[in-house]
């Protein structure tokens, strides 16, 4: 006799739906600081990041900007805000869209 249970897949689904874009918005102030130190990672960060970024530059008044920025800067005297201020601007809105 065969007493398997098989345990549903939706919760799994459920936890990756919600857990990864969380986890892709939190990385973004780490791996700003990663980029403020290691300046050859800054176009690859920008590049990863751009969706995050343009979805802020496309909310009104600048406040997710400002969110991001705050976020990815750096609290300390290690590395610069330079950084997050080229990986925010790779993402800025063209005139006309």
């Amino acid at each position: 006799m065969r007493d398997e249970r098989r345990r549903p897949l939706w919760p799994w689904i459920v936890a990756l739906l919600i857990g990864l874009p969380v986890v892709y918005v939190a990385s973004f102030g780490p791996a700003c600081w990663l980029a403020s130190n290691h300046p050859t990672l800054i176009m690859p960060v920008g590049y990863f990041y751009w969706p995050l970024t343009r979805a802020a530059w496309a909310y009104p008044n600048e406040m997710a900007v400002d969110a991001l920025w705050r976020y990815g800067s750096p609290r300390d005297d290690v590395g610069s805000a330079e950084s997050v201020e080229t990986i925010l601007s790779m993402s800025l809105p063209i005139d006309g869209e």
